[in-house]
């Protein structure tokens, strides 16, 4: 009779994203603060989300970090708030358990520090005359979606990698 190799050797990537156990702790319900406050926000009248907003003819302290949260449209909030739930639950998952916290850190910390970034760099380039003059102001999620999607590039590479080897 001839024996067939355990099925993970035939196929070595099958293995990959299979999980043994589904724990949802704590540190992952951190990474949902986003979405929920990005839906109270839509939520607000429009005269409260202006002044949220990042307008450049009216730069304030507070419009560095909560013109994130401000979408212009339902499909916008949908779009972000799914990119970035995606990204972070495989991201989230993939990891062993003793990284999921450092990831969570990670991830809100990127929630503070690339809005600022996004700031300073847009002071700059308005400065130096960079931006045209229909460029009012600016809104949205998308420097946390892409990070997001950047750090789980950058996870699942490694999953795979040490696949690998």
């Amino acid at each position: 009779m001839i024996r067939r190799p355990p099925r993970s050797t035939l196929f070595p990537y099958t293995t990959l994203f299979r999980s043994k156990k589904i724990n949802l702790n704590k540190k992952f319900y951190l990474l949902l603060i986003p979405i929920l406050i990005s839906i109270i926000v839509f939520l607000f009248p429009h005269s409260w989300q202006d002044s949220l907003v990042l307008k450049f003819s009216n730069l304030n302290l507070w419009s560095w970090f909560t013109y994130i949260f401000v979408h212009e449209s339902l499909k916008h909030l949908i779009f972000n708030m799914g990119a970035y739930l995606v990204s972070i639950t495989f991201a989230y998952f993939l990891l062993e358990k003793e990284h999921r916290g450092f990831f969570v850190w990670i991830i809100l910390t990127s929630l503070f520090v690339i809005p600022l970034f996004i700031f300073i760099i847009t002071i700059l380039a308005r400065n130096f005359g960079w931006f045209t003059s229909q460029l009012t102001n600016h809104r949205g999620f998308s420097g946390i979606v892409a990070s997001s999607i950047g750090i789980f590039s950058y996870v699942l590479s490694r999953k795979i990698q040490r696949k690998i080897s």
